[in-house]
């Protein structure tokens, strides 16, 4: 009778997740006025408790349900009750989906904070181009004044003095877009890093505990809009374009060049890569006029993240694309390029 009511209270709260799912889609107005006040005031509790600890405590909760479901497998082979230990992984994992939906999944069904910043409209090939050398001037730019060693690479500062920085302007986003809220931030860096780096993961951002993790490893000219990212996530941006765009105006938000270039370095990677797809004469002719600095920064990325290429990063990739498509982003890992929309829309907006 336990094992039978165990699937039942799974069914529901997986029937409950898919049904604030329809609510949120069917009438996105409410939901978009009471959601985003009700998720911003339970992450906020929810980090200020985890916040308390200088690592990320999700892995922590992590490897203990982990090793549980290890140890109470083992009993229930042996006891001769596999179905009863079935049963409780279904419903531990049905709340865990709840849970995540609740405090923060259900951002995904409602209209994202870019659309109430910039208006995407349709643009030709001629614009992205002129949208893309906009960011790779500014790539220029800023790639001059990066402080580099004697090799050329360039050289951050700690992690900490980052970290501090980009909860300091995704904070100060709010005095300027009433559309995202004030929250007190923390990004923690991921420990691990070479195992998280053959997943293919730089950056994670997990509701439950309301952590902004960010891994060491990530490329240079990445890391400070990286950690913007993962803050956007806190902040409620739960589409990937979407954080991407949001993290991007974090990055604005600061005087540091690392920030500044961090944005011009992102933008420009993806408005070149939907150029290329739309127009490769037009994304040669746009590379052929970056300065030595830039692409030599721009190329190094493929030498950076290569150790860590293999079947695991894309099993890995596999499961995140699924993840993201039953979220409800239907281009799934390819969401993260979509941004280039709204970068286009940016440049429109601020080229006079």
């Amino acid at each position: 009778m336990k094992t039978v009511s165990r699937f039942i209270s799974a069914a529901i709260l997986l029937s409950l997740s898919a049904g604030l799912f329809w609510l949120a889609r069917t009438y996105p107005v409410p939901f978009g006025v009471v959601y985003p006040q009700f998720s911003t005031w339970i992450l906020g509790v929810l980090g200020n408790v985890s916040g308390g600890a200088s690592a990320p405590i999700w892995i922590i909760g992590l490897a203990v349900i982990v090793v549980f479901a290890i140890y109470t497998l083992v009993r229930a082979i042996c006891k001769g009750k596999f179905l009863r230990w079935l049963a409780g992984l279904a419903h531990g994992v049905s709340f865990l989906i709840f849970a995540f939906v609740l405090l923060w999944g259900v951002g995904h069904a409602l209209p994202t904070k870019t659309e109430r910043i910039v208006t995407v409209e349709k643009y030709s090939a001629q614009t992205l181009q002129d949208a893309t050398e906009y960011y790779g001037a500014q790539l220029d730019l800023y790639a001059s004044q990066m402080a580099r060693d004697e090799k050329g690479n360039i050289i951050m500062p700690a992690f900490e003095v980052l970290a501090e920085e980009a909860e300091e302007v995704s904070f100060a986003l709010s005095a300027r877009y009433p559309t995202i809220p004030a929250a007190e931030l923390k990004v923690k860096k991921l420990p691990l890093d070479d195992v998280f780096g053959h997943l293919g993961i730089t950056g994670i951002f997990v509701p439950i505990t309301a952590e902004s993790s960010v891994s060491g490893h990530t490329y240079a000219p990445s890391l400070p809009h990286t950690m913007c990212h993962e803050l956007a996530h806190r902040l409620g941006c739960t589409a990937e374009e979407d954080a991407n765009f949001i993290g991007y105006l974090a990055c604005l938000e600061s005087d540091e060049t690392e920030f500044l270039y961090s944005a011009a370095y992102s933008a420009f990677i993806y408005c070149f890569n939907a150029l290329y797809e739309a127009d490769e004469t037009a994304a040669n002719t746009v590379w052929s006029h970056r300065s030595d600095l830039a692409r030599r920064d721009i190329s190094g990325a493929n030498d950076h993240y290569e150790p860590y290429e293999g079947t695991v990063q894309d099993v890995s990739q596999k499961f995140n694309d699924t993840y993201l498509k039953l979220s409800g982003e239907e281009a799934g890992v390819k969401s993260y390029d979509l941004v280039s929309d709204a970068l286009v829309a940016w440049y429109l907006k601020n080229k006079e």
